[in-house]
């Protein structure tokens, strides 16, 4: 159980991570930003492109290959980031400095954040902190 508590912390982590380093290009507070950024974490072509020439988001995708997550999990991952940062702006009224201090104090408290999220998004954290969990235990029959 420690385990899988500090998976499903270091998956809000992610997911806060692939929020802020997309939410930085994108810098109008409009509904169509929001649509923009949604729509960029979940195209896969896109988000390489972006990685490729952006050492930080690099290093993230370096952190979700660390935990064994495979390329299905990691689109799960920005799913669930797109779901996260729509939240994050609606709850803000679409400021997007408001939406930066957030994403700045939940690195300090991801377990606060965690518990921030809506009860769906919290569903999904934990059902892939579960999966990795069950992947990585070292008593899984090989």
């Amino acid at each position: 159980m420690y385990y899988m508590k500090n998976k499903k912390i270091y998956l809000v982590v992610v997911c806060m991570f692939v929020g802020s380093f997309s939410f930085a290009e994108l810098k109008s507070d409009d509904a169509d930003s929001l649509r923009k950024t949604q729509n960029f974490l979940k195209d896969k072509a896109a988000r390489e492109a972006f990685i490729k020439e952006n050492p930080e988001a690099q290093q993230h995708v370096n952190q979700m290959n660390s935990l064994g997550m495979s390329a299905n999990q990691q689109n799960e991952i920005y799913g669930v980031s797109s779901e996260i940062f729509a939240q994050l702006i609606k709850e803000n009224n679409g400021d997007s400095i408001a939406v930066s201090k957030m994403l700045l104090e939940a690195q300090k408290n991801p377990e606060a954040f965690y518990k921030s999220l809506s009860p769906e998004s919290q569903a999904k954290i934990k059902a892939m902190g579960f999966q990795l969990e069950e992947k990585n235990s070292p008593n899984r029959p090989k």
